[in-house]
């Protein structure tokens, strides 16, 4: 509840009434120790009072202990209650998401979820099974209300006949409730759940642009130490050369600053600080007078289209060659996360069905269609709260106005998942670090794109075992790189900060900066250029 920003009220009432349910178990409990103990001592005094041998009482009586391991009550709703219950459950399961599809103007998924409703309410109010368990036995069945059997037998049953044949009726109106359907349903209950927090975190948070945070990445104060990689080791995705590798015209040109994988990604990092510390960190980066934080043009282009959603979260940085690339935030807030579920979703949950499933991969055609198809249920509604609507307005704004010679977008996660779809739409070139792909979830965007769109304009970097990269299908073009990341740290290999030091790192004799920060997260100490022989880390204090 604290991860879920829950006010300290709400905290303080939820532990008040563990500690009221704690208490009232434990006063049971106290209760029920303190009557066998009364028991425990009345068979004592009996035992010392007839030690003798003598009959004192004039009964003959006999006394035991007993331990109760369980209490259990049973009891029966009135027809009120039940009725109530019936009411609310259908109000809930049927009105409620039938009401949204019709006021969202999506019909046929209204009428799509209309009809599995019926067929669902039809199986469980008309299923033979309760009214059996609630008879006790179908012997009884076609009798005058209020008759009752009286069985004798095992099991209650007067006849062997009648115990098979309600052994096997037993059988039968359990196999709809048997252990791996309760096990289902606790795990579809628990993701409701914690579906149902995050909503209510991003419902009191609201959505917008959140103000962002201070430069969690330091220089040294000489910034002059590289990573010194011999040539035949450098990986070609090092540099930026997507224009030859796909046939996109967007790159930048040959005397623009961008040349390499690694600046993308550094990219990505700075759309998460603050405006005024971005600037500082552009110069340290591509050096002075190469990079500029251009500050008036989003709230320019917000004015000119008041109707748009202003929910998403991206800067725009031009180049001293006129071009510029927009970049766009992850997430960051619980509203964030509910656009990353409303997006791919639908692709999640088939690929977690189609990894689980022998032989998963000759469902690819079906599992593609069923994607599709839920995709197209909710494209409208989607596009209302999805924030690559603005940003692939954004764009068009961007390539309309003639104000630079080429645009690029790039992103991390959230932000590479807008940064795929919005390059697509634009055709524009997209550059994505670990973000989930576009390539399964194509027909839940608004315009609808292709596999064609996304192949010649979208590049990935996929860190190992980062799972939010995995997410939406296998990307068209992509570069993998490695995570030195223990393998217990879950998310480590996600973060952008820990791809830039492996770029870095592995690419080598990429004339950026390497930041403080990469050797606390395990890589070797780079070298100092200049000849002065000082440390990384001496550098790093200094400051």
């Amino acid at each position: 509840m604290v991860f879920a920003q829950v006010s300290a009220t709400v905290i303080a009432a939820v532990v008040c009434l563990f500690v009221a349910y704690w208490l009232w178990q434990g006063r049971k409990e106290y209760r029920m120790i303190k009557h066998a103990n009364t028991i425990l001592r009345r068979l004592q005094s009996d035992g010392n009072d007839n030690a003798d041998g003598s009959d004192d009482n004039e009964d003959d009586y006999d006394s035991a202990l007993f331990q109760k391991w369980e209490t259990f009550m049973v009891t029966k709703p009135t027809p009120a209650f039940a009725w109530f219950s019936f009411i609310v459950k259908n109000i809930i399961i049927a009105m409620i998401p039938l009401s949204y599809f019709c006021y969202s103007r999506n019909l046929v998924g209204a009428m799509t979820y209309l009809v599995l409703f019926l067929l669902c309410f039809e199986k469980h109010y008309f299923d033979i099974g309760p009214i059996v368990e609630a008879l006790g036995s179908f012997g009884t069945l076609g009798m005058e209300p209020g008759t009752s059997l009286a069985h004798s037998g095992l099991l209650g049953a007067a006849t062997r006949n009648e115990w098979q044949q309600k052994s096997r009726l037993y059988h039968i109106t359990r196999m709809n409730n048997n252990a791996s359907r309760r096990i289902w349903s606790k795990l579809l209950n628990f993701f409701a759940v914690l579906f149902g927090v995050v909503a209510m975190a991003a419902i009191s948070s609201g959505p917008g642009q959140e103000e962002g945070v201070a430069p969690n990445v330091t220089f040294p104060s000489n910034s002059t130490f590289f990573y010194d990689v011999p040539q035949e080791e450098v990986s070609p995705m090092c540099n930026v050369n997507f224009g030859s590798n796909n046939g996109s015209n967007a790159t930048s040109s040959l005397t623009s600053p961008v040349k390499y994988l690694a600046d993308y990604n550094f990219l990505t990092i700075i759309s998460y600080f603050k405006i005024d510390s971005i600037q500082p960190l552009l110069d340290t980066w591509f050096g002075e007078g190469e990079a500029f934080l251009d500050e008036d043009v989003i709230p320019t282009f917000r004015e000119a289209h008041p109707d748009l959603p202003s929910a998403a979260s991206f800067q725009l940085v031009s180049f001293s060659d006129g071009s510029a690339i927009v970049c766009v935030r992850g997430t960051t807030t619980y509203f964030d996360f509910l656009v990353d579920a409303r997006l791919w979703y639908a692709a999640s949950l088939f690929q977690l069905v189609q990894s689980a499933v022998p032989f998963g991969f000759a469902f690819d055609a079906l599992i593609d269609f069923c994607v599709n198809r839920l995709s197209e249920l909710e494209a409208s509604s989607v596009k209302k709260v999805s924030y690559y609507v603005e940003t692939t307005a954004f764009v068009n704004y961007l390539r309309k106005s003639g104000t630079y010679t080429t645009v690029s977008i790039t992103g991390h996660s959230l932000g590479g998942g807008l940064a795929l779809i919005t390059g697509a739409q634009t055709q524009t070139l997209a550059i994505a670090i670990s973000a989930p792909s576009a390539v399964m979830g194509r027909s839940a965007v608004t315009p609808e794109i292709s596999l064609e769109d996304i192949k010649q304009r979208s590049y990935s970097v996929i860190p190992q075992r980062d799972i939010i990269s995995h997410l939406g299908g296998e990307h068209m073009n992509s570069a993998g790189i490695k995570c030195r990341a223990g393998a217990n740290d879950f998310f480590a290999c996600h973060y952008a900060y820990r791809s830039l030091c492996e770029l870095l790192y592995t690419c080598g004799n990429v004339k950026r900066p390497v930041y403080c920060e990469c050797v606390s997260m395990g890589y070797p100490e780079p070298t100092s250029i200049d000849g002065s022989g000082t440390s990384l880390e001496f550098s790093c204090e200094v400051i």
